[in-house]
């Protein structure tokens, strides 16, 4: 490799040497035009002057030894310039030129060293080896000997220092590297090469899926149109223009999903809760590509929608949720209603008993606040099924929120005529606890009285169970095993409770039904395990024995007392 390049640097020199030769043989500034030009415009040949000395050198012998010998020494010194056989005439110009050489010399040294500097380690040749020689390998012996390989070198670099038995954790340790490598080949190795990019089913979904063929037909007709995708038309034209642009493909493709069949797919899923083997064969596109389609629009719908589930930020807005709530369900100073529903998962890999609930299946816990209009202001989803309610409350943001007092609640106001202030508060079931903030009903055998507080509290805290119910009625997810990861669980209960309040505004219900009414469109939401208080402030029971005798008095109501169970 060596000669090879010195070969060729000496071919080089040659061909550089004979054009400077060549150009200055035809005249000291050109004879014509031409060459004056060619000399300016080569860039080497100022370089080039230096051999003006040898050149002269050579004369000057030439001069002073017979003809016969002159050519014979013109023929070797031309074969190499850079010879060390001393000049009869040495001048100044020529040891100059001298110099000049062996710095290029130096320098042609340096650069070849550099070059054949990783060729002479003996390391880097050995590990070059190596790997062509493991290219030659089957995957699965390259796996292999890479697996001895790095046993081997493990081995050297930490050597046993103390007898065998006392080096047990390293032999497992090297012992569990090996098995590890070994299930990685094995895992590759059984890997299945797909047969085909698309399926022929999927090829004709543009004439046979649902979407091409059975939404254009369900579009004129909008009761089906209601039945398919659980709500209006135009309610769903709406949807489309708030998250269509998000939805659109960042690169055209020639089969690329349109933005409104991934709406379709997505709100399809979440009405009937259908498997996505099952929305594949509907849509005739992929299992893989409906599940990356649903988790994207739930995705856009979460960001499109977050305006549409706004929690109160202002003592006025409290006040304005809190005189609904005195309208529609005689019920003062209530700022919403607080419940939990568990959302039925499966169990996820290495969780042990996180999601085991007390009803015997695994969950996610959903804890959620509504207006009197059933509206959802405030929803925290995603905690483990095996907590209780009022765990779940203490650990979120609300609750946390009420504890340190950071909420804009409205001061202090009275509702009677003895003018005695009474804070504002949530309403919730026996699985809360008591605070001035969250009223909940009494518990064991109660008296008259105490029956008609539960009563109340029941009748009004009925909003937060039909809230639960047109959820579930509306978006059949919820009330099935969510077959997907928890992160995408949670993601597809959090788009449900924004489609949920985006259709309750757009669709305007009005007024909330009366009890009777919405019994029979109320879904049992799944029970929380309850939790007895033993933080019940004096103050927390006090307003509500206030609020007992308010009820029993000017607060009464003519359908109470019918109503009421005694236990």
């Amino acid at each position: 490799m060596f000669l090879s390049i010195c070969y060729s640097l000496k071919k080089k020199w040659r061909s550089l040497r004979d054009r400077y030769k060549k150009l200055k043989k035809a005249g000291p500034s050109g004879s014509s035009a031409e060459v004056r030009e060619e000399q300016q415009s080569w860039p080497y040949y100022e370089a080039l002057r230096f051999t003006d000395a040898y050149d002269e050198d050579r004369e000057s012998i030439s001069c002073a030894v017979p003809s016969s010998l002159s050519a014979v020494s013109l023929s070797e010194s031309e074969d190499d310039l850079f010879s060390s056989s001393p000049a009869p005439k040495r001048t100044k110009r020529s040891r100059k030129a001298e110099e000049d050489v062996n710095q290029l010399l130096q320098k042609a040294n340096s650069c070849l060293e550099q070059v054949l500097a990783p060729a002479t380690d003996d390391c880097e040749l050995f590990g070059q080896t190596v790997a062509a020689t493991l290219r030659r390998f089957p995957l699965q012996a390259r796996e292999y000997a890479k697996v001895e390989v790095q046993r081997l070198l493990y081995n050297l670099e930490f050597p046993s220092q103390r007898p065998a038995e006392m080096n047990i954790r390293k032999k497992r340790i090297a012992a569990a590297l090996v098995v590890q490598q070994a299930l990685l080949v094995l895992k590759k190795s059984q890997i299945k090469k797909r047969r085909f990019g698309v399926h022929e089913i999927c090829r004709d979904r543009s004439t046979l899926g649902e979407f091409f063929h059975l939404l254009p037909q369900l579009k004129k007709d909008d009761a089906k149109f209601f039945e398919y995708l659980r709500m209006k038309r135009s309610t769903f034209e709406k949807l489309l223009g708030l998250v269509e642009s998000d939805l659109k493909p960042k690169m055209q493709k020639k089969m690329s999903i349109l933005p409104e069949q991934m709406l379709v797919i997505t709100l399809r899923f979440l009405a009937t809760g259908m498997s996505f083997r099952s929305l594949h064969f509907a849509f005739r596109l992929g299992r893989s590509t409906i599940a990356n389609t649903v988790r994207e629009t739930c995705r856009v719908l979460l960001n499109s929608l977050k305006s549409y589930v706004t929690f109160p930020s202002s003592p006025s807005q409290w006040k304005a949720i809190s005189a609904e709530f005195q309208r529609w369900w005689d019920f003062p100073h209530v700022l919403g209603c607080i419940d939990g529903k568990h959302i039925h998962v499966n169990k996820p890999m290495k969780s042990g008993s996180l999601y085991f609930n007390f009803k015997g299946g695994f969950s996610t816990v959903l804890l959620a606040v509504c207006d009197a209009r059933y509206r959802f202001l405030y929803y925290d989803v995603g905690c483990y099924g095996h907590q209780h309610d009022s765990h779940v409350f203490a650990r979120s943001s609300l609750g946390k929120g009420i504890e340190d007092n950071s909420i804009a609640f409205p001061e202090d106001e009275p509702f009677r005529s003895d003018g005695q202030n009474i804070p504002y508060f949530f309403l919730g079931d026996g699985g809360f606890p008591l605070s001035s903030r969250l009223m909940k009903p009494f518990s064991g055998n109660t008296k008259p009285e105490e029956a008609t507080f539960n009563f109340r509290l029941s009748h009004a805290r009925n909003v937060i169970e039909n809230a639960f119910g047109i959820l579930s009625a509306r978006w059949r997810i919820l009330l099935k095993d969510i077959e997907t990861s928890v992160d995408l669980s949670d993601l597809i209960v959090a788009s449900c409770i924004h489609l949920h309040n985006f259709i309750m505004e757009e669709e305007s219900p009005g007024a909330p039904r009366n009890e009777e009414a919405s019994e029979n469109l109320r879904l049992q939401s799944a029970p929380v395990q309850p939790l007895r208080s033993s933080s019940a402030t004096v103050i927390a029971r006090n307003v509500r024995n206030y609020l007992m005798d308010f009820f029993e008095n000017e607060g009464a109501v003519p359908y109470q007392h019918s109503r009421v169970i005694f236990f």
